[in-house]
């Protein structure tokens, strides 16, 4: 299929049909890279809580995981629900 390219202010984009949307799954983002002089889309699908075990590990590692606030009931305390 051949597209032509459209100016968008100082870029040019270019339409993507629906069809071909919808044959790539690509929904609102995209990853845009470049390979061998061929620009390469990719739909950008990302979980709500992605590299928050990374995150965690390096709040470890740099002391900054303690609790803000003091843990009012204790480890020794029993709680009488």
């Amino acid at each position: 299929m051949e597209a032509k390219l459209i100016q968008i202010g100082n870029s040019k984009g270019i339409r993507i049909p629906h069809k071909i949307l919808s044959q790539s799954s690509i929904d609102d983002k995209i990853e845009l890279t470049v390979k061998n002089g061929a620009i390469i889309l990719k739909p950008l699908k990302k979980t709500p809580r992605e590299g928050w075990a990374l995150q965690a590990k390096k709040m470890h590692a740099e002391g900054d995981d303690r609790l803000l606030l003091p843990d009012v009931l204790g480890d020794d305390q029993e709680l009488d629900w």
